[in-house]
């Protein structure tokens, strides 16, 4: 291809599929000057080509973790419904003060919960847990991670959905570096703070300074929700130059998917975690689509046709979400889609993550991790000492209206 013709290469280039706007049309005029062939220093490329498959990193993991021993992995049925009434309604309070009142009342109940003793105590109590679907009132049930004796757990819904899938696997290389590469990614600030038993304190006190010293987070994410649709739109006007009827502003940037406030406000952090933990996130891809290939499926489709061609490094999610010095309320996750993995990272006790509605209580430590619904479970931590934070994966629901007509702007003739 001649790349000083101008025409042939914008044509080249332009039949590419960017899932994208395309850029208004070249003003020739404008670009008279440097139509002419310059001949003087030519480069000529030789080669085979580009290969028709690329290898990605994934290609690589598959290599590194057909040598190691594959996951012993325990399956288990419940008779839990998930589409119960009673599990469809949430359950704590929407009132922020409330729900903290709320949280701590069922945290004493679960850390009161039934301790789990083995693998056929586990089945045993589940069978006993779930009346007509739903959790018998007020029980929980404690699981001690080593009960899986490294490996995991699979629990099912009552018609085999996923409720929970538990992995204990991490190789040791990777999860006995993860808070000091964690930190070194803050360039070595003292993020994480050395938090005392509070299992004791007054409720009241204990509220207020909760309200008043909220957790920090970084949500490092793709985001597609709040979109600006096409839906109804005219098709042959470049939608840069369309405004919305009625508003003040017309917000251009999310017509298309967008990267959340703290990618751009926290760029290095956001490098530095993904340069640091490539081979965390490439790990958790190839569990997930080794034990869940259906809900891998479904997730990863959506980190498919991305703006650009881009790919998503925590695939198959499209966000990550760093949480330090954590102690969640009761909440669901209403804007993910289907799961979220919970990773939590830190040297502490305790700090065990709770299922209300399934009356679970995952004694997960640093390097465990579990994939669950959690836009349809109500989930909170325990109270912990010592340091800890946790990696949160998920894909904002969001995404349906994308995958679906590219946020209506699909029929335009400007998007390619």
């Amino acid at each position: 291809m001649d790349c000083t013709d101008l025409s042939l290469s914008d044509k080249v280039f332009d039949g590419f599929k960017q899932h994208h706007f395309s850029l208004p049309t070249r003003e020739m005029g404008a670009w008279a000057i440097c139509i002419p062939a310059v001949t003087e220093q030519r480069l000529v490329i030789d080669g085979k080509g580009i290969s028709s498959h690329l290898p990605s990193m994934l290609d690589s993991i598959n290599e590194c973790c057909g040598t190691k021993i594959p996951i012993d992995v325990t399956v288990i049925q419940t008779s839990y419904d998930w589409k119960h009434r009673s599990n469809v309604h949430f359950p704590a309070k929407t009132n922020r003060r409330e729900n903290i009142i709320w949280t701590e009342g069922e945290q004493a109940k679960a850390e009161a919960g039934e301790v789990v003793k083995d693998i056929d105590d586990l089945h045993s109590k589940l069978d006993n847990l779930y009346i007509d679907g739903c959790r018998a009132e007020d029980r929980y049930l404690r699981i001690p991670m080593s009960i899986l004796q490294g490996g995991g757990l699979d629990l099912c819904n009552s018609d085999g959905s996923l409720m929970a899938f538990v992995c204990l696997s991490l190789p040791e290389d990777i999860c006995c570096g993860l808070a000091s590469n964690l930190l070194a990614c803050f360039d070595g600030k003292e993020v994480l703070q050395m938090l005392e038993d509070c299992a004791n304190c007054d409720l009241e006190k204990l509220t207020e300074q909760t309200l008043s010293h909220p957790f920090q987070c970084l949500h490092f994410s793709l985001w597609n929700r709040y979109s600006t649709t096409g839906a109804g739109a005219p098709t042959h006007i470049h939608p840069h130059e369309m405004a919305r009827v009625g508003v003040s502003r017309t917000n251009h940037t999310q017509c298309l998917p967008y990267a959340s406030k703290d990618i751009l406000e926290h760029q290095q952090v956001y490098n530095n975690v993904l340069a640091t933990f490539s081979e965390l996130f490439e790990w958790l891809e190839h569990v997930m689509k080794t034990h869940l290939p259906e809900e891998y499926e479904v997730i990863v489709e959506l980190s498919q046709n991305l703006p650009g061609g881009e790919c998503s490094p925590v695939a198959p999610f499209l966000s990550i979400v760093i949480n330090l010095n954590v102690t969640t309320e009761a909440h669901r996750d209403r804007f993910d889609k289907d799961l979220c993995l919970v990773l939590p990272i830190g040297e502490f006790k305790a700090g065990d993550l709770v299922h209300f509605e399934q009356g679970l209580v995952l004694e997960l430590r640093c390097g465990d991790f579990v994939i669950f619904p959690s836009d349809d479970t109500t989930h909170f931590n325990l109270h912990y000492e010592g340091k800890r934070a946790s990696f949160v994966f998920h894909t904002d629901k969001g995404f349906d209206k994308w995958k679906k007509g590219r946020n209506g702007w699909a029929v335009n003739n400007h998007f390619h």
